[in-house]
């Protein structure tokens, strides 16, 4: 999910969750009753979404950057969604690596309006 936030050039608010705080662990499941990561909450919609290619695809459509996260030729798409699913690891190490501990904090990123300005693939 933060490869695809800072893909698209999305800005966004990452909350870090500790699943061992209560008033923590109750902010994720008002976003998403199964308490699991990955999670983004749009505030400008007020919209949560959880899971990788889902998150991706949400992104791509209302927050899209120079060029499509997800292939526009429905037989590359196929074949593109569950690349998430081996780059995701990737992601959670490096924002545990950049704030704390992984296996105790996770996060939230919030969507806000994007800027002008994107990176492109």
């Amino acid at each position: 999910m933060l490869i695809a936030l800072y893909e698209a050039g999305t800005a966004f608010d990452a909350r870090i969750v500790d699943l061992g705080d209560p008033g923590d662990r109750e902010v994720l499941r008002s976003h998403w009753p199964l308490c699991k990561f990955p999670v983004l909450h749009d505030s400008e919609r007020d919209r949560s979404f959880p899971e990788s290619s889902v998150i991706i695809e949400y992104l791509d459509r209302h927050y899209p950057g120079g060029k499509p996260l997800i292939p526009v030729d429905r037989d590359s798409a196929l074949e593109t969604r569950p690349m998430d699913r081996s780059r995701q690891p990737c992601a959670r190490a490096h924002a545990g690596n950049r704030q704390g501990s992984a296996a105790a904090a996770h996060a939230i990123c919030r969507a806000r309006a994007h800027s002008s300005s994107r990176p492109m693939w």
